[in-house]
This record gives C-alpha cells, structure tokens and sequence, in this order.
C-alpha cells in the first residue's frame, strides 16, 4: 500500500464548500463531484447543481463503495485521479478521499432545529482507539508529523484526522509522549512465530542469562500489545548488583512493548498522569525502585494495576472545594533494582529474575544505528500486528494451576498459544510448582524466584 498524502486538500481536488442564499451546499469543479453525489443521501443534503444532479441521478449506486471502482461507469473518473497518484494507487486514493470528505462535510449535514444549535465538534487528541473509519495508532508520517495509521476490513490507510460519531480525533503532539513514535510497516506481516524469534533474538544479543527469562522478557513484549483481551497481567522485577545488566532488560523493553514510559524512580503523580492520558494500556518501566516501600501513592498503583480495570480514587483539593478522581492503573509493569523491597502485597505481582554480572553477546553501550532502525523496524511490525488482531481473541488454555499463579502466568501462556515457547513457558511453571512442594524451604511460586535466589 503507497500511503497518500496525511491531509488531502480537497480544493486541490476541485471541491468547494460553500453556502448559496445562506443553504448549505457544494459546489464541485470536476468530475470529483462524483463523489459527493455518491454520499448525497447518506449526507442528507442537495447538491445545488440541477444539471448535473439530473444527469447522475440515473449514476447512482447508493449503497456500494465497491462500484466507484467499476471502470465502465467511472473510467474519467478513475483517469483523473491517475493523473493525479498513479495507476496502481487509484483505489487507495478513492477510499483516503471519501474518507477526507466525509470528515469535512459535518457541518453541512441537515441536523434539523437542534443541529443548527449544535457548535462544530471539539477536537481531541488521541494516541491510539476506535473510530468510525476502523481501529488506529498514533505514528509519524513520511514528513515525521504525527498521523493516525488505521486499520478496516484488511486495509490500512494513514489519516491526519479522524471522527467516532461526532467527536473529531487529531494525533497527539510528538512532545505529549514519552516514547519513540511509530511508523507505518509497509512490507508484509511476518508469522507470530517470526515475530517471536524477533523479539528473542534481541533479549538473547544483550542478555546473558537462562534461555526461561529470555522467552519471559519476549512473551513480556508480546502481551503488550494485547492487555486490551486479558484480565491480569504479571510484572518483571530485574534485581542484581552493579554491572549485573538489570537496566538492560529495561532498555530492550523500551524499545520494543507498547508506548512505554521509562524513567528512573518515576514519580507516582507522573505515573497517574501517564495511565490517565495514554489513550490505551501501555507499559511502565521503572528502574532504580529501591525506594518504593517509603511510597505509598506508587505502592497503590503497582498494588491495584496488575488486574483489569483497577482505579486508584486520588483527593484533588480546588481551591473552594475539593474532587475525587478515580485513576486507571492496570497496565503491563517491569522494574529494576539492587534490593527487592519487602512490602507485602507488592512483591506478591512481580516475576523476579535474578541478574549477575555475565558476558553478552553485546554490550547496550556498543549499539549503532542500525541496531535502532532494527528495534525501530521490530517496533513497527508489533504495531501492526496490534492493528491486525484486535478483534481476534486470544486462547483460554486450561491450565493445571490457580489462585496467584494462574493471575501471573496465564496471560503469557494465551499470548503465546500456538507458539514454539508455549510448551516451554508451561513447562517452567510446572517444574516450579514442584520445587514449590519438594524443596525444604516454602517458597511463593507467584513471585517465581529460581531456587538459589529464594
């Protein structure tokens, strides 16, 4: 697909919105009136053009998009826009235009008495969603300003604005997020199972740790682009000394799970704002929490936010009066630290993996360019794979565990059904509930620690 222009000027296309006698109106130069007057109806106005409007009346197809693309009834039509993308970009170019049209003839639409008392819908900026022209992603365009990448029956199209009903939706500025922003994947979508040996290929280059934390790390990144369809969701807790390459984790994190923000000792009222203002569910990524238990407002967060739907009621004082606004929380989490706090009820969420000082195949420090365009290029394709399967549920496996271990290790288990790492995942998990049971010292299987760290 050869992506059109964010914002196609529909002057430029010889439309004009206009008023005559003070009756809203168009008034086409050109044969994109065809357009308009293939929506007249859905629109419920009258083109004020008699003569043309007697001629296309016998044109009209009323119900069916598909038919703009019969090139018998619409052959200057199609050599018109030819001219203007190219031959092989002649339907992509029909479906931006109609798009572009129906979002700009709001205001000319009958909306009876009450319509007229209506003021021109406000603007809200998004970052991710559903709109009327299919589920989208905040990205960049090819001039790196922000547009939406949107996704319907097996299309994709980049838009700069979009509408839900009457709502108007315009891309969130570059400086309101703090991740690396998106790009459209133009080539084809590799297989999960492509996909996945992606993901761990990169944990395996700057990791020198268990093959078991690698296919964690990488189920890790995969779930984050599905929280949407799950009802809990672990967390990772790299802990080790100095140099043990527990930030690593984190930077490889970064680069590759869904609108991440990353800091250290993030403070909680940013982490609020973040999960309020995201638009989705994103990733948290926190290194240097060592200091948490002295934390409440974060311990609530961390505390509530692994299970879906989990609000935190925070007081706003006014200054005459004061609010109590509920917070969203849930959202995949990973940290690092030297110690592991010992605040009851937050370690119980964590997945821990225990970091030493080894020897990766590469250093974080010795990366290039092109080690960015790849994560940037891995990033890509998980966006797109996001958009791809959003109205595709995920397994429910019937899994031989419950209670807080079920909570932990479930969503990466459905997130990888079907997969080469399934049987793995599943597998660890089993060995692990029978040391849980065999080793002389009780140990909560939920917070997954190898038997030397325990």
């Amino acid at each position: 697909m050869v992506i059109l222009p964010v914002e196609i000027k529909t002057k430029d296309l010889g439309i004009y919105f206009t008023t005559y006698e003070g009756q809203k109106g168009v008034s086409l130069d050109g044969l994109l009136f065809l357009f308009v007057d293939r929506f007249k109806g859905k629109w419920g106005f009258k083109l004020y053009n008699p003569s043309l409007n007697e001629s296309l009346t016998g044109w009209l197809i009323a119900k069916n998009p598909l038919e703009l693309r019969r090139p018998r009834k619409f052959a200057v039509l199609r050599k018109y826009l030819e001219n203007l993308y190219g031959k092989e970009n002649v339907d992509d170019a029909i479906e931006k235009i109609i798009i572009e049209i129906d979002n700009n003839l709001y205001e000319f639409e009958d909306h009876g008495e009450a319509g007229k008392q209506e003021e021109k819908p406000k603007e809200e900026t998004k970052a991710s969603g559903l709109s009327d022209q299919g589920y989208f992603e905040l990205i960049v365009d090819d001039d790196f300003e922000p547009a939406f990448l949107v996704y319907k029956n097996g299309r994709f199209t980049v838009q700069g604005s979009l509408r839900n009903g009457k709502h108007v939706y315009v891309p969130k500025a570059l400086n309101q997020i703090p991740y690396k922003p998106y790009r459209y994947y133009e080539g084809s979508l590799p297989s999960p199972e492509e996909i996945y040996r992606m993901i761990y290929n990169e944990f395996d280059l700057y990791l020198d740790i268990d093959d078991i934390w690698k296919h964690v790390l990488s189920a890790c990144v995969l779930l984050s682009y599905q929280q949407e369809k799950v009802l809990t969701v672990p967390y990772i807790f790299a802990y080790g000394d100095n140099e043990s390459g527990k930030t690593t984790v984190l930077n490889v994190l970064s680069e590759l799970c869904y609108r991440p923000m990353f800091g250290i000792t993030i403070p909680s009222a940013d982490l609020y704002g973040y999960l309020e203002d995201a638009d989705c569910i994103p990733t948290i990524l926190e290194d240097e929490i060592q200091g948490v238990d002295k934390d409440t407002d974060k311990i609530k967060i961390y505390k509530s936010g692994y299970k879906k739907g989990a609000v935190v009621p925070r007081t706003l004082m006014l200054e005459h009066d004061r609010i109590i606004k509920y917070y969203n929380t849930f959202c995949f989490k990973a940290v690092a630290s030297e110690k592991i706090p010992t605040v009851k009820g937050f370690v119980e969420r964590f997945i821990f993996i225990p970091m030493i000082q080894g020897y990766p195949k590469k250093e974080w420090t010795d990366n290039t360019t092109e080690d960015f365009e790849r994560f940037r290029r891995i990033r890509n394709i998980l966006l797109k794979w996001r958009l791809v399967t959003r109205d595709q549920k995920l397994a429910d496996p019937e899994l031989p565990f419950k209670g807080r271990v079920k909570e932990i290790w479930k969503p990466l288990l459905q997130v990888t059904y079907g997969l080469k790492v399934y049987d793995v995942l599943l597998k660890f998990v089993e060995d692990q509930i029978c040391l849980l049971y065999t080793s002389p010292s009780p140990r909560d299987l939920s917070t997954s620690r190898m038997p030397s760290s325990a």
